[in-house]
C-alpha cells in the first residue's frame, strides 16, 4: 500500500463488502470520495 493511499486496509475491506452486497460500484466510490475506476481495482 502506498504511503499516501486514500483508503486504509480496513476502508478497502469495507468498500469490497459493500460492493459484494450488490451496491452499485459508482455509489460506493462516491461515498469514499474516489473514482469508480479506483474502486474497481
Amino acid at each position: 500500500m502506498r504511503a499516501n493511499a486514500r483508503l486504509t486496509l480496513v476502508d478497502r475491506l469495507t468498500m469490497v463488502l459493500r460492493i459484494k452486497a450488490r451496491r452499485p460500484v459508482a455509489r460506493v466510490a462516491a461515498e469514499w470520495g474516489i473514482s469508480r475506476t479506483t474502486a474497481c481495482e
